[in-house]
């Protein structure tokens, strides 16, 4: 497969231009994934199956057809995106608010 695992926005560009296919429930699970990386960044491959209501095996097929070795691979690709992310222009307090949302702010 000639896609660079690394680079969530570059899997993301090739699902977009069909030239990465996936059957239906993975597509929506990497969509899933693609809006919400820093949850996938903390989450657990059970977790974040919960989270999508998707059996966990999805959340394996889903790693290996992005290109990743496994979901460890994957989330931690998923935490250089979100890290890349939140460091364009989001203050910390932020980004811990976009991760819970009833936090209080601290100003």
């Amino acid at each position: 497969m000639g896609i660079d695992p690394q680079s969530i926005e570059h899997i993301k560009a090739e699902i977009v231009a069909g030239r990465l296919r996936l059957p239906g429930k993975l597509t929506a699970l990497a969509h899933w994934t693609f809006e919400n990386p820093a949850e996938v960044a903390l989450a657990t491959a059970l977790s974040l199956a919960r989270q999508c209501d998707v059996p966990p095996s999805a959340v394996q097929r889903l790693a290996s057809a992005l290109g990743f070795t496994g979901f460890r691979r994957m989330k931690a690709a998923y935490r250089v995106h979100a890290a890349r992310q939140a460091a364009r222009g989001r203050s910390f307090q932020q980004r811990m608010l976009a991760l819970d949302p009833q936090a209080e702010s601290v100003e």
